[in-house]
């Protein structure tokens, strides 16, 4: 998101959120309260200095360290952030967290949004520099920071993303957890260096200074290469190929010279600028039998890499105790390695089956929501196993039965039942959706009967209400209910939602051109928003141009519409004729009316007049 996009986004926030400021009442006790009492001091102080594109990040560093209704740690958190040198938009702790997770500072909230792990604290911090060939050339780049596991593989999770940002100004700080992280450094395009990796680890609550000088990307005048020939790969056996990295005879990582990933079914020749290599192979038809050589390339040699994977064995996994229909998916890892499973078997219809190389497995059931129960995914580890080659180890395992109740779910919107969005989570793990599986919040038609395991539900319902002949602006809904259930075995909990409409309100606009009556276009958003202006459905004639709209205070732009008639043929009744097509008024330009209130079920009437010599 860019720096102009980041500002309007925040003040587009400020003043939507404006509206739902509540009047001072208890003092807030869970973190979802102290997030939004937060949220509206914070509002409240900006709008007072009525906040515009080039002053809102001012008025942040204005009103930050004055949120006394915001938790101190909050306050210090934007303060120091500032004092690393953040912007004042990337700064702001209530939507970043202090490792720059999508998270809060508020206490208490990350462990709800993110069951089972704390709020990491930014314990570490590297800060870069480079510099060009000379030493002192001034370097513009885009820096590409990838967390890597111990093995060198990467390691992305929600806690620990990719990150990027702008290199401008030495040093870049580099806020990070303590761990492993690949830098790509990508100069840009009108600087003529090369894009350069660079590893570095992080030590816990330590900070890291590096400078890394960029090479010129203009290729030598002769470069002497030798040849790489892959041996062992054929139709039977066909072989994975990665080329990991470089480093030619000056010690300089190579990369517009490194092959590209692919596979081959027989044996190969790679032409390559001397140096050293370091290469993934692994067999196609199985799992566990990755290899890793490092390869030097002399000038004018060949270099022979013979392929000899150990012959494949593998698991057969039974399932007993599954509901007619039900899947079931695995997950194999390396001991002592559990951030990335090495094989994944997506669900599906036991038995499981599995090649791998031969040696030692840690081996997870895991059986996802059906549609015949609903509920959170399930994980069950299962003894390790040791596989042997060209052998099949046959495993059963039986799963329990867990018990489940009924939800019968109504919704009534005005007395009548109506159909609603329903997503259903988990309270222990509240980024888990239940219900639907398939993550697609169509609406469903009432009564809903499903099935759920025993526990504790987080049901949340909305949708739209159905409209009649005339459209109304913007189409009118009925508000997100949440409410919180528990599902006991054997028992039907019947749950009645009520939703009442929202009374529209009628606005007549009388559009005079040259001081006669004319039909007019109508377009509107909500006020005090940039966003563009969307076309309002009306009745309209020549005398009134009546729209309707709900409660709320929006902007108008209102364009005169000229009369131009066309002749045709009626090709129903063989008759010739004419009708009639509309298009702007000739000289005229709309007129924007800005912060009219609408209030709900009222009857507002505006005459409007236009002047045109065209």
């Amino acid at each position: 998101m860019s720096f102009c996009l980041k500002i309007i986004a925040g003040i587009l926030l400020l003043l939507m959120g404006g509206f739902s400021l509540c009047s001072a009442g208890p003092l807030p006790s869970t973190p979802q309260q102290i997030y939004q009492q937060c949220v509206q001091d914070l509002n409240r102080c900006t709008r007072q200095h009525k906040p515009t594109r080039e002053t809102y990040p001012d008025i942040l560093d204005i009103c930050w360290p004055t949120r006394t209704r915001c938790p101190q740690v909050c306050v210090e958190e934007y303060a120091a952030r500032r004092k690393a040198g953040m912007n004042a938009l990337d700064a702001n702790p209530l939507y970043k967290g202090r490792s720059y997770e999508q998270a809060s500072c508020i206490p208490g909230l990350d462990a709800l949004k993110h069951p089972g792990r704390k709020l990491l604290p930014t314990d570490s911090k590297l800060d870069l520099s480079l510099v060009g060939p000379n030493g002192i050339k001034p370097i513009a780049a885009i820096i590409s920071v990838t967390p890597l596991d111990e093995s060198g593989t990467v390691a992305i999770s929600k806690n620990n993303p990719r990150r990027q940002a702008h290199y401008e100004t030495a040093p870049l700080h580099l806020p990070l957890p303590a761990g492993t992280y690949r830098i790509l450094v990508v100069p840009s395009q009108d600087t003529a260096l090369q894009e350069q990796t660079l590893i570095v680890k992080l030590k816990k609550a330590k900070s890291l200074h590096q400078t890394l000088t960029l090479l010129s990307s203009t290729p030598p005048d002769k470069q002497d290469n030798g040849t790489l020939r892959l041996l062992g790969a054929s139709p039977g056996n066909p072989v994975y190929y990665s080329f990991l990295s470089g480093i030619d005879s000056q010690g300089n990582a190579i990369r517009q010279a490194l092959p590209k990933n692919g596979q081959s079914r027989s044996n190969l020749d790679f032409s390559l600028p001397s140096g050293t290599y370091l290469l993934k192979i692994q067999p196609q038809n199985y799992a566990g039998g990755e290899q890793r050589e490092v390869v030097s390339i002399l000038p004018g040699k060949v270099k022979n890499l013979n392929i000899a994977f150990q012959q494949a064995g593998q698991l057969h996994l039974g399932i007993k105790g599954l509901s007619l229909g039900q899947k079931a998916g695995l997950n194999i890892w390396k001991p002592g390695n559990r951030k990335r499973p090495l094989l994944s078997i997506n669900p599906q219809l036991p038995p499981l089956v599995a090649r791998l190389a031969p040696g030692s497995y840690d081996v997870s059931l895991y059986i996802p929501s059906s549609e015949q129960v609903y509920g959170v995914e399930r994980h069950l580890p299962l003894a390790p196993v040791v596989i042997q080659p060209g052998v099949t180890l046959t495993r059963q395992v039986k799963v329990a039965d867990e018990p489940w109740g009924t939800l019968q779910l109504t919704t009534l919107l005005e007395g009548q039942p109506v159909a609603a969005h329903v997503v259903i989570r988990s309270v222990k793990r509240p980024d888990y959706e239940v219900y639907p599986v398939t993550h697609k919040y169509s609406s469903v038609k009432m009564p809903l009967n499903i099935r759920l395991l025993t526990g504790e539900y987080r049901l949340s319902v909305w949708g739209k209400e159905p409209q009649g002949k005339q459209s109304i602006y913007p189409p009118p809904g009925f508000e997100q209910k949440n409410v919180t259930l528990t599902i006991k075995e054997g028992e039907t909990l019947s749950k009645t939602l009520k939703f009442t409409k929202k009374i529209p309100a009628e606005l007549t606009l009388k559009v005079l051109l040259n001081g006669s009556a004319v039909k007019a276009g109508i377009k509107a958003r909500i006020a005090g928003t940039n966003s563009p202006f969307s076309a309002v459905g009306s009745n309209y004639n020549l005398l009134t141009n009546r729209v309707l709209l709900l409660p709320g205070t929006y902007d108008f732009s209102i364009q005169p519409l000229s009369f131009t008639p066309t002749p045709g043929i009626d090709v129903f009744h063989g008759r010739s004729g004419s009708w009639v097509t509309t298009k702007k008024a000739r000289g005229t330009k709309p007129m924007i009316l800005h912060q009219i209130e609408i209030k709900p079920g009222s009857k507002t009437t505006k005459t409007l007049r236009f002047e045109s010599n065209k």
